[in-house]
């Protein structure tokens, strides 16, 4: 069920510390930031919202960020 709702999700993290996500075919985008010890990670929208997540797990491939009581699990795909 979940994957019928965001099985098209995607997120773009550049290295200059923006980011853009698409989700139900609506465009975010802002700011990102890590916070220094790796625990969590803030996106700050240019909507003026800012959510702040756990971040469960970071490998070179994969990015697993808590939300709620569930997780997402956000694999690295290289840009075309």
């Amino acid at each position: 069920m979940l994957q019928m709702f965001f099985g098209n999700m995607t997120m773009t993290f550049q290295k200059d510390g923006r980011y853009s996500a698409t989700l139900l075919d609506k465009l975010e985008d802002g700011s990102w930031n890590m916070a220094n010890d790796g625990k969590t990670v803030t996106l700050n929208s240019t909507k003026g919202k800012s959510n702040e997540f756990q971040v469960v797990s970071l490998s070179e491939s994969d990015l697993i960020i808590k939300v709620g009581q569930g997780v997402f699990i956000l694999k690295k795909t290289e840009n075309p």
